[in-house]
């Protein structure tokens, strides 16, 4: 039995779990990304110029990415909604205010990360 479940528009889609648990809630509070990793070893082998073409590479990469998951959850919504599914918007400024703390705390640890993660979120 399911009550519910966090997934991605493409998961749920893909496998079906809108058919299980129409109810859709929009939080965009998260999305998913893939690291890209290399052992120490490896990495420290490649000539510099090799080196920065994979890590400009990797950032293209994740943009194209990103674009292409927003792309497939601007598709799937009336597709979903076709098969079924109902969609609601939450309250996205009840989450940015109740996770601020969380914000405050690390700022103070990790000065550069809190603001690039704060504009990666738009916020």
């Amino acid at each position: 039995m399911f009550d519910g479940q966090e997934n991605p528009l493409t998961n749920i889609h893909s496998a079906k779990l809108h058919e299980i648990t129409p109810y859709v809630t929009l939080t965009g509070h998260k999305y998913e990304s893939t690291p890209v990793v290399a052992g120490l070893a490896w990495w420290s082998g490649l000539d510099e110029a090799t080196q920065a073409c994979a890590l400009e590479a990797t950032k293209g990469a994740g943009k194209v990415q990103r674009e292409m998951s927003l792309s497939a959850d601007t598709e799937l919504r009336p597709q979903m909604e076709a098969e079924g599914a109902q969609f609601m918007e939450a309250d996205r400024d009840s989450y940015v205010a109740a996770t601020q703390p969380v914000y405050d705390a690390y700022a103070e640890r990790f000065p550069e990360l809190v603001p690039a993660l704060r504009e990666a979120a738009g916020l």
